[in-house]
């Protein structure tokens, strides 16, 4: 009977000191990871530039659109005013 009990609380114990070894082995693997290779961080750079440079354009693009339908919504608001005027009985 002793022994079984030794058995089991020997076998309790490996168990342990196995999962103790792999969370141990997990937080040396990632310590020693190798870096991010220069390479990898620079086309990582030229893409986020190239991103921003798309966005850059994209902002322009709305902004002179947006310039140029607020000149036409003015005029079209000059010509009614105009019309509106022109209607008017004297």
């Amino acid at each position: 009977m002793i022994a079984a009990v030794c058995a089991v609380g020997a076998l309790v114990a490996a168990g342990l000191a196995l999962k103790n070894s792999r969370e141990q082995a997990r937080k040396l693997d990632v310590m020693c990871a190798p870096p991010t290779s220069e390479q990898t961080l620079r086309d990582q750079l030229q893409h986020a530039q190239y991103a921003l440079a798309q966005e850059v354009a994209t902002r322009e693009a709305l902004e002179a659109r947006t310039a140029g339908n607020a000149a036409q919504i003015e005029q079209l608001q000059t010509d009614l005013a105009f019309y509106k005027k022109q209607q008017k009985p004297n």
